[in-house]
């Protein structure tokens, strides 16, 4: 069984995208020593991030990075050459092609949210996407909520999706020195204990409210931690910057935009809280990293998170300036509670690894070749 693999996220800074895609080639390499993979990339410093793989894992690069022009010349040329049995893309792939496309769909947020896209973003995933979905043999998706989204919005046979949740980097699991971790809380000036959020900057992420929500902290309890935002900044982060000012809160926020793995780990070890206060995601990845780290989490009761949580985090039923403050201040007071957060998120986290999302997509993978070959001798 010969496997294609776009990896064009890789090296690109896409965040959940591009974690998946090296989180599941990385545990299909220790799990799977038999099949062949091709991995496309589109960037060179995705060698470096994937690492070291075995003989029958191949990398090649691919061009060019524009979308289009890859997924209607490039890869159908590709494919002619490298002839895979099966291909596997997120959200869009190749149409030329003979290979047998598992399709994975993280979120349909670019559906139930359309505001929160451009037209061009609207019209390619939510077109191009639903026809991806009736050419796929399979849909992974990474949760339960998402598989019913996905079902109800576009008329998709559950049978044809499978829900393969994310798991954690190995690199969290990694204990870096505490002289590292100096240099490190240093490089990013980083100097008083903090409250940590994770992820990028889009409207349904309610930074907006963690902002008002911390302001109004600061100014009940006059607290001494700061907030620090990782993610790359997108069109709201002059809008959020701006917004920090105006609550006098901008020499207490640090935006610290896209970050390193291990920069990422340190951070989350150091935080005193992690605040999660998105009401959309397909997963929601930085929840179970916080958890593994040992930081009691705050989330929404609500999409995915609540799934990807249950009983290991501090869930609000809606998402406030008002909600987010209480529960930061309760929770950063309530040492008891922090304990039993940290220790129920050890144990929900460890559920989650790469290699049982591989061992499953491999499963999906002999499913589908299976039915290829079937038909072959037909």
């Amino acid at each position: 069984m010969r496997i294609a693999i776009d990896g064009h996220t890789i090296g690109n800074k896409r965040s959940g995208d591009e974690t998946y895609t090296i989180g599941l080639i990385k545990a299909l390499a220790d799990i799977d020593k038999t099949n062949e993979y091709i991995v496309y990339v589109t960037n060179d410093s995705a060698y470096k991030l994937i690492g070291k793989l075995p003989d029958n894992f191949v990398i090649k690069k691919i061009c060019p990075h524009n979308r289009w022009i890859r997924l209607c010349v490039s890869y159908p040329l590709a494919f002619l050459k490298d002839r895979p049995d099966i291909i596997h893309f997120q959200y869009i792939a190749p149409i030329f092609n003979s290979a047998k496309l598992v399709l994975t769909i993280h979120d349909v947020s670019y559906r139930l949210l359309p505001e929160q896209y451009s037209f061009i973003e609207r019209l390619s995933l939510v077109y191009g996407t639903a026809l991806m979905m009736k050419v796929a043999k399979k849909v992974l998706t990474v949760s339960q909520v998402s598989k019913e989204q996905i079902a109800d919005n576009f008329h998709i046979d559950r049978d044809k999706i499978t829900v393969v949740y994310n798991g954690v980097p190995e690199h969290f699991k990694t204990k870096v020195s505490e002289d590292e971790e100096k240099k490190i809380l240093k490089k990013y000036e980083i100097k008083r204990n903090y409250f940590l959020y994770v992820g990028n900057l889009k409207p349904r992420k309610k930074v907006d409210e963690l902002l008002k929500g911390y302001a109004e902290l600061v100014t009940k309890k006059n607290i001494e931690y700061d907030l620090v935002i990782v993610g790359r900044k997108t069109d709201m982060f002059e809008e959020l910057f701006s917004m920090a000012e105006e609550l006098q809160i901008s020499k207490r926020v640090k935006f610290l935009g896209y970050v390193d793995d291990m920069s990422l780990s340190v951070l989350y070890k150091r935080a005193k809280l992690f605040v999660y206060p998105s009401v959309f995601e397909g997963f929601g990845l930085p929840l179970v990293e916080a958890m593994i780290k040992g930081v009691p989490v705050i989330c929404y009761n609500g999409s995915s998170t609540a799934e990807v949580c249950r009983d290991a985090a501090l869930k609000l039923d809606e998402i406030t300036s008002k909600s987010l403050a209480d529960a930061m201040g309760n929770l950063m007071d309530n040492e008891e509670k922090r304990s039993e957060l940290i220790e129920r998120g050890y144990v929900r986290a460890k559920e989650f690894t790469w290699e049982k999302s591989a061992v499953k997509t491999l499963e999906v993978y002999r499913e589908v070749y299976t039915e290829l070959a079937s038909k072959k001798k037909d």
